[in-house]
């Protein structure tokens, strides 16, 4: 079932209303849905990747295939052929439609409650088409699209699955959605009573962003007691380090592996986790926990919608996520990444079975969710030909860094996570996964195996580097000054230190790309940096002010306002670890004094400071920088 956002004409399930966000920016969603309008041809034929996802999936599978839903003409064809060729396979079985039964109860996979419509039996060529009818859709509503083995219904046991993305169900549901009538058309079977549909909520973009971040920072998924929150904290920018790890209580659920008995081993690696932030993934399957491991960092979530498009390297997925293209299950998407979340660091036992150890996620649950992160951080990269430094240094860094010699805009355009010459985030093998000390093969070497990086298969490139092709997503620069420390491995714990790896042999050997920088030249790329990232503090803590103060809850206005404190605070560290802008950070300061004291101010007092901060914010931003700001 869909749940989405107004200004499309959506329609919500019946639930209790929630407060405006905390976090996040409605606005931002919108932009996002609206670029991805614009890039599709015929929104209302959707193209699914059928595949493997944890979770639905009973067993792994090397079959792919795509599926092609036009739902003006009620057409659907599965093409598995490329995948059954190469395999050398006979037909996997039957194809079937799911439409799954009121998302607050149900989950993603197909359940006895949901309605099943069987299409029929795969070709010997791996295909198969169905004529549905256009009204078809009227009364079903697309969530999943499962193979299974003949004769068997997806709830007894589905091979590979695929789901429609955040933005094709939103799309579909502002062309009209399926239909509010419960009639049963002839012919199709195990259809179950649908469920009514509520009218259309008040603001339902606030609505949907703010259940999106209650599930993402509160919901457990009936697991070890872990949520999304857990790593991903909104006071340290969605992202862990080490310090932030050590304020946390010992009966932290970051620290389920060391008081749930059946975590104790293979699930996290405490030490590297304590000491540097490192948080262990399966990227490669789990058919060997002791072994067939990586540890990685924790990226942050601002800015998804400007940085998880995926360049050609990143096959097979819909999003670049992760530190590898392989942050989500099935297709790779934002909506889907939940899932393999909830599998991967949630779970009760190793065994990692539903509902058991935890609990799937619902179709409300992973849009709001998708929708929470689309929302956050800015909706925009800058433009820096139309940006002004004041500082001679910080002008001087913003030039060394546009030049070609330095590459630095080759692969960071704007300083976020796209390329140049593709505007897509490409995979990228730097080499710092070789560095000769690397920080975690000190602290506990025999627990840090070598990451391999994105695929599932070792490339002759990256013998004695792990399982996989030895590249990684490209991360954005935006907001790299507070978010440290670097890389998917955190090797480098500062930002100078990270520009100046661009410079040594290991990136050279594994790029061929020789950059030569001085240590007058590494100090001024990061300066530019850091203010960049300063001034995206004062965008976000603008937003976060303003949705702070109209909050009708005085907990949430509180909650939020803390948020918006924390981003000064962070502008202040990042300018004053260089004792860049001192005049700005003056200002900044009284920011700073005037939210701490609207923190426990209510009313018009607590406005007054408020108003009197954002004046002091904008004007250590005027004081850095001129030109146009993003949002």
């Amino acid at each position: 079932m869909i749940a989405a956002f107004a200004p499309l004409g959506v329609l919500f399930f019946q639930a209790p209303p929630v407060n405006a966000p905390t976090a996040g920016e409605p606005g931002h969603l919108e932009k996002a849905f609206t670029r991805w309008q614009a890039e599709q041809v015929q929104a209302e034929r959707w193209q699914l990747r059928l595949g493997e996802i944890e979770g639905i999936s009973q067993q792994p599978s090397a079959l792919r295939g795509n599926v092609t839903i036009d739902h003006r003409t009620g057409r659907l064809d599965v093409d598995l052929s490329e995948s059954m060729a190469a395999a050398g396979t006979g037909s996997p079985g039957d194809v079937w439609l799911v439409d799954n039964h009121d998302g607050r109860h149900g989950t993603l996979a197909a359940e006895p409650e949901d309605r099943l419509l069987r299409l029929g039996r795969l070709r010997p060529d791996g295909r198969l088409s169905a004529d549905l009818g256009s009204a078809f859709f009227d009364h079903f509503e697309i969530d999943l699209v499962a193979v299974t083995d003949p004769d068997r219904s997806p709830v007894e046991g589905t091979r590979i699955a695929a789901a429609p993305s955040l933005f094709q169900r939103l799309e579909r549901s502002r062309r009209g959605g399926p239909s509010v009538s419960a009639l049963r058309p002839a012919g199709l079977t195990s259809w179950g009573p649908r469920p009514a549909f509520a009218t259309v909520a008040k603001d339902p973009a606030v609505d949907l962003i703010a259940r999106g971040e209650e599930v993402f920072f509160e919901e457990t998924f009936a697991g070890n007691g872990r949520t999304c929150g857990t790593c991903h904290p909104a006071e340290n920018n969605y992202t862990l380090d080490p310090y932030f790890i050590s304020t946390l209580p010992d009966d932290d659920p970051l620290f389920a592996a060391e008081h749930i008995a059946e975590l104790a081993e293979n699930f996290e690696k405490p030490k590297l986790m304590r000491e540097l932030a490192l948080i262990l993934q399966n990227p490669d399957g789990r058919r060997d926990l002791a072994n067939r491991y990586t540890l990685r960092s924790v990226p942050h979530l601002l800015g998804l919608s400007r940085s998880i498009d995926p360049g050609d390297d990143c096959t097979n997925k819909d999003h670049a996520l992760g530190w590898g293209c392989d942050g989500s299950p099935g297709d790779g998407s934002l909506r889907l990444f939940a899932v393999g979340a909830v599998i991967q660091h949630y779970p009760k036992t190793l065994r990692r079975i539903a509902p058991n150890d935890f609990r799937l996620p619902n179709d409300v649950e992973l849009d709001a969710m998708a929708a929470f992160l689309l929302s956050l951080g800015r909706s925009e990269d800058p433009d820096l030909s139309k940006l002004t430094f004041s500082s001679p240094l910080v002008a001087h860094g913003k030039q060394l860094y546009l030049k070609a010699d330095t590459a630095c805009n080759d692969c960071h355009l704007n300083g976020g996570a796209n390329a140049l010459f593709s505007g897509f985030n490409e995979n990228h093998d730097t080499g710092v996964e070789k560095l000769a000390s690397e920080p975690a093969d000190i602290v506990d070497g025999d627990n840090n195996p070598p990451d391999g990086g994105f695929g599932k298969e070792t490339t002759f490139l990256c013998v004695d580097s792990g399982i996989g092709n030895c590249e990684f997503n490209t991360t954005s620069l935006v907001e790299s000054a507070d978010t440290a420390p670097y890389f998917h491995n955190n090797a480098v714990q500062t930002l100078e230190g990270a520009v100046d790896f661009y410079a040594t042999d290991a990136f050279f050997l594994a790029s061929g790309l020789k950059i030569t920088l001085d240590t007058s030249e590494v100090e001024a790329i990061a300066a530019f940096l850091r203010v960049l990232n300063a001034l995206d503090n004062i965008r976000s803590f603008t937003q976060q002010s303003a949705a702070a103060i109209g909050q009708g809850d005085p907990q949430r206005s509180r909650r939020g306002l803390e948020i918006a404190l924390s981003d000064v605070e962070d502008a202040i560290q990042v300018l004053r670890e260089r004792n860049l802008h001192l005049d700005a950070i003056k200002k900044l300061r009284e920011t700073q004094e005037a939210y701490r004291q609207a923190v426990d101010a209510t009313g018009t007092d607590r406005r007054r400071l408020v108003e009197q901060g954002t004046t002091a914010a904008l004007a250590a931003r005027d004081l850095m920088a001129e030109g146009k700001f993003w949002s």
